[in-house]
């Protein structure tokens, strides 16, 4: 039987869909239409094998790989390099098949897999070529159980049509061919270049070609490893193998949110193949402006192992965060909820983000490299006192960054940090194979009031009793405020709720005098049409029927300094005209938990509302220009391959 005939007419990749081998798996996804992943995991069904890859020579995209069982350890990118040697060795464009490698006589003779029998024993593959005959890579499949020779033969009767999807795909040709058909007629694909005719960025994504690199993080006292930080690029030797080319390109089309989260659970996916000790730290970096998006379906059953499987650590990076203050505070909040950590990544290199430590609460602080430059002086000096202040005050650790040297080791060491990562420890690379129990794990202390929806007034309420005054004898507390504000040396986060429109009016220029010098500086004016968004100052309307419209008052927070004055006006009979409850306490925890909970009430999507309008100009404009270019013509899919690609 072909395979155009296999395929059509029995429905093969329906019926495999309803099959075990496709319900199980490492990767239980919804996958969409016409992307490589799908070819992976269709080979696999189709096979009833226990993975697939394809995998690329050179300077194509990396290996693209899945299994259907924890057990089955899949084949490492070396392993699959010698496995497709053997199969390009032959003078044959068929498929290899092998039921069993361990008596295979061409494998054996080829002295290359002297561990593959360890794992592999049924294996398949034909090889990728393009048009010129050249090998592009292969299309794989195996399993641990050995078969019957002609068992081999009848699982890998689809792979010669699989192989014409994933070229089809790959080069974007303009008319697909069917299955069984000649493996001719090719567009070649040059090196260094990736998929037409979509963006590279989109290739990126949509077939989840990324490598994600692990370096190490050591106790710096012991030297011992206990952690890692997850690295991930681009596909080699390609413009966008640089992760911050590769995010900036997602961020240019609209996916950053997209590419954030592939490269956090692709990480996450390679730190539990491992199967290291519990009580190692994986550090996954997240994006600021991608934070605020849902998983995508098809990356969630990763993320969900993950959550009991991993010890992980969420690195927030310290650009941009201004911004995305309250949407960071929601997801750090909820990977706390996972028994998950945070870490502050780069602190110092922007002063600013010194007064934001105390609202993430970070459980881990990353000092910016920078720092490793020479003895502390100047600004350096107030940052590093600063974390200090911060750490001694909550428990959480210092991680020194950029450690070169044994001098930079004792320089760290003197900046306070415990741990410490850099090239003296190792670059990164691959995750080793095995790894002593760490005796000094990275502690996880932090674990912030959780966030509800009361107000800032009820939150500082349930720690003191309110007190009652006329709101002109409380005028001098907020000028005590707003003048530590003026005069202070550090960056602070003013936050301020006014009664009305007019009431802001007559201090406004006061506020945007104080926002410059401020790390992060909001006003909430109820019922404003005014707006103002800015990296660190922003002016909004709250929630109409939300908490803050009945309350007024101003929080002000600094690495060495915290105050709040809370405001609410009396209902009902009073002993005396004009009285208002008040709460006023410079006591940290206190103004802490209101200053959490005015970032969680305020308007969020109001104060985000003019960048997000500029990005979308930004991208209009994009696709403006695009439109006016030469259009591609899309290939489209014979009825075969529709079949074939069907979810």
């Amino acid at each position: 039987m072909d395979a155009a005939k296999s395929i059509d007419g029995a429905s093969a990749a329906e019926d495999a869909r309803d099959s075990a081998a496709w319900k199980a798996g490492l990767v239980a996804e919804q996958l969409d239409d016409h992307d490589l992943p799908h070819v992976v995991e269709l080979a696999m069904s189709l096979a009833d094998a226990e993975f697939a890859a394809i995998h690329w020579f050179n300077a194509m995209p990396g290996c693209v790989a899945t299994r259907t069982d924890y057990r089955f350890q899949p084949p490492t990118p070396a392993l699959l390099e010698q496995l497709s040697a053997v199969v390009l060795s032959r003078d044959d464009d068929r498929a290899f098949t092998s039921g069993d490698l361990v008596k295979d006589v061409v494998v054996t003779d080829s002295e290359l897999l002297g561990s593959a029998s360890d794992s592999i024993r049924f294996f398949a593959a034909i090889a990728l070529r393009d048009e010129s005959g050249a090998p592009l890579g292969t299309l794989s499949v195996g399993s641990s159980r050995a078969v019957s020779e002609q068992e081999a033969e009848v699982r890998a009767r689809e792979l010669p049509a699989l192989a014409h999807v994933a070229m089809s795909l790959v080069e974007g040709r303009e008319e697909w061919p069917e299955p069984g058909a000649a493996a001719t007629g090719v567009a070649g694909l040059p090196q260094r270049r990736l998929v037409r005719p979509r963006r590279p960025i989109d290739y990126i994504i949509d077939n989840r070609a990324v490598t994600t690199l692990f370096q190490p993080i050591v106790h710096l006292e012991s030297g011992a490893v206990v952690a890692f930080e997850a690295l991930s690029r681009g596909p080699e030797g390609t413009d966008l193998e640089s992760p911050i080319a590769m995010l900036d390109a997602a961020r240019d089309v609209g996916r950053l949110d997209e590419l954030d989260w592939l490269c956090r659970v692709h990480a996450m996916r390679d730190a539990a193949a491992a199967r290291l000790p519990p009580s190692v730290s994986w550090f996954i970096n997240v994006e600021p402006a991608g934070i605020r998006s849902e998983c995508p379906d098809h990356l969630r059953g990763v993320l969900d192992r993950a959550k009991t499987q991993l010890r992980v650590i969420l690195e927030v990076p310290e650009r941009e965060i201004h911004v995305h203050v309250a949407d960071l505070i929601r997801a750090t909040d909820e990977a706390r909820r996972d028994t998950w950590g945070v870490a502050l990544d780069d602190v110092g290199a922007d002063e600013g983000s010194l007064a934001l430590l105390p609202i993430f609460q970070p459980d881990v602080v990353k000092l910016d490299m920078a720092l490793m430059d020479g003895i502390p002086s100047g600004a350096s000096v107030e940052v590093v006192g600063a974390v200090h202040a911060y750490a001694e005050r909550t428990g959480a650790v210092i991680l020194a960054e950029g450690i070169e040297t044994d001098e930079h080791k004792q320089l760290a060491i003197a900046l306070g940090a415990t741990y410490g990562q850099g090239h003296l420890y190792g670059y990164p690379g691959s995750l080793p194979e095995e790894l002593a129990v760490p005796k000094h794990p990275v502690p996880l202390r932090q674990r912030p009031q959780p966030l509800t929806e009361a107000s800032p007034f009820d939150v500082a309420a349930s720690h003191v009793s309110p007190k009652r005054s006329q709101a002109e004898h409380l005028m001098p507390f907020l000028t005590h405020m707003l003048e530590h504000c003026g005069r202070a040396t550090e960056a602070a986060v003013l936050l301020a709720i006014f009664a009305n429109e007019d009431h802001y009016r007559a201090r406004a220029d006061a506020y945007e005098q104080l926002a410059k010098g401020n790390a992060f500086t909001v006003c909430l004016v109820p019922g404003t049409d005014i707006h103002r968004d800015e990296p660190r100052f922003h002016v909004a309307a709250p929630p109409a029927n939300g908490p803050l419209t009945s309350e007024w008052g101003v929080i002000v927070l600094a690495p060495h300094f915290a105050a709040a004055l809370l405001l609410r006006t009396v209902t009902g009979p009073t002993e005396e005209p004009n009285q208002i409850d008040y709460i006023f306490s410079h006591e940290r925890p206190l103004v802490l938990a209101a200053a959490r909970s005015f970032i969680h009430h305020m308007n969020n999507e109001r104060i985000q509302h003019a960048i997000q309008a500029e990005a979308e100009a930004e991208k209009a404009a994009k696709t403006e220009t695009a439109q006016t270019e030469t259009p591609v013509t899309v290939p489209q899919p014979t009825s075969a391959i529709k079949r074939l690609m069907r979810k």
